[in-house]
C-alpha cells in the first residue's frame, strides 16, 4: 500500500525525489504558548563534503535540511519560519546570497538578519543557488461538504452587484465567495473564476464593461455594471390586457382579453406583432386554412366524379 506520511506542519520535496522529502514537525517547534506553537524554524543549507571512496561525511553542518554540496550554497543559506502575527510560513535568506520563490528574487544581507522575507503558500517553488527546485507543501485541510448553489452565474452576480454599482471582476468574485463559501473550495475555485470571467466578458448581455483611468495612479481599470437596457432574464413575460403568461395553459381564460389586446396593438401600429394576440389568433388562423383547403379538395373531387358519372366528356388537353 501507499507509504504513510508523518503528521507535520509542512513538507519540502523535489520532483522525482532528487532529495529525500523533509518534514517540518514538532521537533522544530522552538517555543509554545499554552501548548500552541509560536516559534517554528528550520534552516536550509549546504551538505557537508564526503570522504573519497567512503561516502562518510567529514564535517557536520548545522542546517536542518541539507539541499546540496555545491559551494554556491551557504552552510546556512535560508530560514523557513512561522510568522505568528500573519499566521503563515515565511522564508528569508540568512546570508549575503539571495533566494528565489516562484521566480522572484529576494535579496540576502551581510548581517544575515535583514534579508527580504517572502510568504510561502502551498506549492511555492524555492530555488537556492543552483540546487534542485524545492516545493513547499502544506497539508490539505478537509473541506466540509457544501451543497452547490442552484443559481446561474448571472443570478449570482445580480445578488452582489447593486443596480447603480460598478465592481471589478475580482471584487465580484470575492463577494460571491463570501456569500456562497462553496466557491472557495480548492476543487471549484479555479473553474468558477474562469467561468465567471467568461460570463462577464461577453456571454451575458445583462452586464456592460466600463473602462476608467485612475487619476492618481494613471492605471486603467475595468469595471462591470448592470445593463439597464437589457431585460432581466429572471423576469416573466409582461401582462397584456389583464392577462399574463401564466394564463396561456388555459386559453379559454385568455379569450375575453382579446379585444383589449387588439385595441392596444392597433394603437401601436400593428396588431399582428403583439406576442399575446399572435398566440391567441394562431389556432384560429390554422383552423380556417385547413377548413378552406379541405373544402377546395372536396369541390374538385365532386366535380370530377360528377362529370364522369353523367357521361360528360372530359376537357380536351392541348
Amino acid at each position: 500500500g501507499p507509504t504513510m506520511e508523518p503528521t507535520a506542519y509542512a513538507k519540502l520535496a523535489t520532483r522525482g525525489d532528487v532529495l529525500p522529502p523533509f518534514y517540518i514537525e514538532d521537533k522544530h517547534v522552538k517555543e509554545r504558548n499554552d501548548g500552541v506553537p509560536t516559534v517554528i524554524e528550520i534552516m536550509l543549507g549546504r551538505s557537508p563534503p564526503s570522504a573519497p571512496g567512503t561516502g562518510l561525511q567529514v564535517e557536520s553542518y548545522s542546517a536542518d535540511f541539507k539541499i546540496g554540496a555545491r559551494m554556491k550554497i551557504s552552510k546556512t543559506h535560508a530560514k523557513i519560519f512561522w510568522n505568528i502575527e500573519k499566521e503563515c510560513f515565511m522564508i528569508k535568506s540568512v546570508c549575503k546570497n539571495a533566494v528565489r520563490v516562484n521566480g522572484i528574487t529576494y535579496a540576502g544581507s551581510v548581517d544575515s538578519a535583514s534579508g527580504a522575507e517572502c510568504v510561502l503558500q502551498s506549492q511555492a517553488c524555492i530555488e537556492i543557488a543552483d540546487s534542485s527546485a524545492i516545493y513547499f507543501l502544506l497539508p490539505k485541510a478537509k473541506q466540509p461538504s457544501m451543497p452547490k448553489p442552484k443559481h446561474t452565474y448571472e443570478q449570482l452576480v445580480n445578488q452582489v452587484l447593486g443596480p447603480d454599482e460598478k465592481l471589478t471582476i475580482a471584487e465580484i468574485t470575492t463577494r460571491i465567495q463570501d456569500r456562497h463559501p462553496y466557491y472557495k473550495g480548492d476543487s471549484v475555485c479555479v473553474s468558477f473564476s474562469t467561468s465567471l470571467k467568461s460570463t462577464m466578458n461577453g456571454k451575458s448581455k445583462s452586464f456592460v464593461r466600463v473602462s476608467e483611468v485612475d487619476a492618481s495612479s494613471g492605471k486603467k481599470n475595468t469595471y462591470f455594471k448592470r445593463n439597464h437596457e437589457e431585460p432581466s432574464t429572471n423576469s416573466t413575460a409582461p401582462a397584456a390586457g389583464g392577462v399574463g403568461a401564466s394564463a396561456f395553459p388555459g386559453i379559454s381564460a385568455s379569450v375575453p382579453a382579446t379585444e383589449t389586446v387588439a385595441a392596444e396593438a392597433a394603437e401601436g401600429g400593428g396588431r399582428k406583432t403583439h406576442w399575446l394576440l399572435t398566440c391567441l389568433e394562431a389556432p384560429k388562423k390554422k383552423k380556417k386554412k385547413e377548413k378552406r383547403k379541405k373544402e377546395s379538395k372536396k369541390e374538385r373531387h365532386r366535380d370530377n366524379r360528377g362529370g364522369r358519372g353523367r357521361g360528360e366528356e372530359n376537357p380536351t388537353r392541348c
